[in-house]
């Protein structure tokens, strides 16, 4: 082994491995198995997202979002595809 790959084994992976290890004891994969809560140092709020669709516009009392007009082009593409992809030629 050279003495390059030994300072990359050195100062790169044994501390991510450490990292890793200790990440899947303390953390919530390994405080499951183990049943014991993580320590507070690893305790962590989680956040909360809230992302709102936007309105683009209204058709009586329902709202056309964005999200929904990318719902109807998706199918749309994939509808495409499919037809295009399952035609005979």
């Amino acid at each position: 082994m050279g003495s390059s790959r030994l300072k990359i084994l050195v100062f790169f992976f044994i501390p991510v491995l450490i990292l890793f290890f200790i990440g899947m004891v303390f953390g919530p994969l390994g405080s499951s198995f183990l049943g014991k809560k993580p320590p507070a140092i690893f305790d962590i709020p989680k956040p909360h997202v809230a992302l709102p669709a936007e309105p683009v516009l209204h058709v009586g009392h329902f709202s056309i979002t964005n999200t929904l007009i990318a719902s109807w082009f998706t199918i749309l593409v994939l509808v495409g595809v499919s037809v295009f992809l399952t035609r005979k030629m």
